[in-house]
């Protein structure tokens, strides 16, 4: 039996056909975005039989756009896959328990904190170095069919990153 997630299941025939390419790729990033975080509220809230129960707060930006806990998880995610420069810059793995979105940083035992800002301009930086799409990759986030943990570590980089190449 083939995975229809849920939001896709209240699509309506020209909805789910629709082309993306009339839409920018900033409105196709603003859409996948909206989709994920949709779908880990769903199935993450609190009281929820098998989900983490993320609280709302979980979800809300605290020192700029895009700087929720949420938005960190997602980020330290996206850095892992693509293993990013940044990432070294401590010998212990990063993890969204170790952000402060009081103050937008990651805090490191290990070595000096890390904004959230610093963390997407260097994912950013690694996406353009690898020649890939940030659209696929968030659209990827989105709409994601396989369990997301083999993306790390059953594949080396270059597997891995081949559904993001433009």
């Amino acid at each position: 039996m083939k995975y229809t997630p849920k939001w896709a299941k209240n699509l309506t025939a020209d909805e789910s056909s629709q082309p993306v390419s009339n839409l920018s790729d900033a409105e196709r990033i603003a859409a996948a975005r909206s989709r994920a975080m949709a779908d880990t509220k769903e199935n993450n809230a609190p009281g929820a039989q098998y989900g983490f129960e993320y609280p709302d707060y979980y979800y809300q930006d605290s020192t700029g756009p895009e700087s929720s806990q949420w938005d960190a998880g997602v980020l330290v995610c996206f850095a892992q896959i693509l293993e990013a420069p940044i990432l070294k810059r401590s010998k212990y793995v990063w993890t969204h328990d170790l952000y402060d979105p009081r103050t937008g940083n990651f805090n490191l035992s290990d070595s000096p904190a890390v904004s959230i800002a610093e963390l997407k301009a260097s994912i950013d930086a690694r996406i353009v170095d690898l020649g890939l799409s940030k659209v696929k990759i968030f659209e990827w986030f989105a709409y994601v069919r396989e369990p997301r943990g083999q993306e790390y570590w059953r594949f080396d980089l270059e597997t891995r990153v081949q559904k993001f190449r433009k």
